[in-house]
């Protein structure tokens, strides 16, 4: 199998749909020999924040010399960068190899009246192959969805469980309250096991979390609250008991993420998992880069990128950009998914927009440019309607270098996904 027929084949897998539940995912990966009985996991679920939280705590642990697995999606340019260790991404012959192998192993699940799994059950089970067969020290995992029933919820004993900021987003899986969304988040936590969670979290999630804890009589950490934060387009500078630490990732938000990964490595130093310095992890916050949020991309005109794709990323990033630009007006380039809460989202977005361009996200699931325009145009005059993503950024460069304005794109990852590349080869 070549590498090109992996990922259609993989990809192909889509028509499954997105199944909640663990027996698929231990089925195959028991054929596979449970890679993930045999890894030291730190195991991370939330709403916004998991993966810049996620690649601060592996950053830090590669930087000290462990050989760290990190498991994050979506991917923004290539499939590879879900999987990778130490910050190479998995190679297209592992993941030619490894998913000739799984389509072997599913064949045998069909043949004895299992259910196909799903393409993140597939994905989920090549990471933890992969990373088990390369010895990883340590392994860091990102929940897809949820967490109670996400494909990665069969790893038992986590060396801990870290909790993200909680919010609003997939309500047709995961419930419409924030009780309910926290409830399925929080089934990751493990019987007599450690949980740190987010210093911020929303009262109904915090109780939520507090509870299954207590049920499970886990230790619950909460990360301590970042103190004189600086932020501007060059990253954050914050002071967290006595020690200074910067992040280059831009948004004020970065310095809470920051806090919930620094307090998880401080309890693997607690436990005696690994030996940290202080100088280790300020390095590993500080060297941190995560593709696609709140990036800046070009400095001509100033375009920053941000994946915003619900009502909580959106927000953090319109009272970010409002800190650090002082509440100068942008252009705003935006397409989101129909499943979001798009309309508030245009809303929140309309307090920085000088100039919305709609434009279409590469997704089945995608919003139409006109849908979004209607939502524009009752909070701002200027509405462009593209639906043609790479076209519109073409229009949003011009108009933002013509009015010496700066540009933010943002919504869906997908969109991200889609015009990443395409900015950086057209500088």
């Amino acid at each position: 199998m070549t590498y090109k027929e992996a990922i259609e084949y993989i990809h192909s897998t889509l028509k499954f749909g997105s199944k909640l539940g663990l027996d698929n995912i231990r089925y195959l990966l028991n054929l596979l020999g449970n890679p993930h009985e045999k890894l030291k996991i730190i195991h991370i679920a939330g709403t916004n924040g998991k993966g810049s939280t996620s690649a601060m705590i592996a950053n830090t642990l590669q930087g000290h010399g462990y050989k760290t697995g990190l498991y994050t999606s979506p991917y923004v340019e290539v499939f590879n960068e879900r999987i990778r260790i130490n910050d190479e991404y998995i190679s297209d012959e592992d993941i030619a190899q490894l998913t000739s192998e799984l389509k072997t192993h599913i064949k045998t699940m069909i043949d004895n009246g299992r259910n196909h799994p799903t393409e993140f059950e597939i994905i989920t089970a090549m990471a933890f192959a992969y990373f088990e067969r390369q010895k990883c020290d340590f392994v860091v995992l990102e929940v897809g969805m949820g967490g109670r029933l996400d494909a990665t919820n069969v790893v038992e004993n986590p060396l801990l469980s870290v909790i993200t900021a909680i919010d609003f987003d997939h309500t047709e899986y995961l419930g419409d309250t924030i009780l309910k969304i926290a409830f399925e988040k929080c089934g990751i936590i493990k019987k007599n096991s450690c949980v740190v969670t987010y210093s911020n979290q929303l009262p109904d999630a915090f109780d939520i979390i507090k509870k299954t804890c207590a049920e499970k009589n886990s230790k619950l950490i909460v990360a301590n609250e970042p103190e004189n934060i600086v932020s501007t387009l060059h990253g954050n500078t914050f002071d967290i008991k006595g020690h200074t630490y910067k992040t280059n990732l831009i948004g004020m938000y970065q310095a809470y993420n920051a806090s919930t990964a620094i307090t998880a490595l401080n309890m693997l130093n607690e436990y005696g998992y690994t030996n940290l310095s202080q100088r280790d992890i300020e390095n590993g916050i500080m060297s941190t880069r995560w593709k696609g949020r709140f990036e800046i991309v070009r400095s001509n005109p100033l375009t920053i990128l941000d994946g915003g794709h619900n009502l909580n990323g959106v927000t953090a990033l319109v009272q970010s950009l409002k800190k650090i630009i002082n509440n100068e007006k942008l252009i705003i380039v935006v397409g989101m998914l129909k499943d979001k809460q798009y309309p508030e989202c245009i809303e929140k977005l309309s307090e920085i927009a000088e100039e919305f361009i709609c434009t279409d996200v590469p997704s089945p699931r995608y919003e139409s440019a006109y849908e979004l325009q209607k939502h524009a145009a009752k909070y701002c005059n200027k509405v462009t309607v593209e639906p043609d993503c790479r076209k519109a950024v073409d229009v949003a460069l011009e108009k933002a270098k013509g009015q010496g304005r700066m540009l933010c794109i943002t919504g869906s990852l997908y969109l991200i996904g889609d015009i990443y590349g395409y900015i950086n080869k057209n500088k």
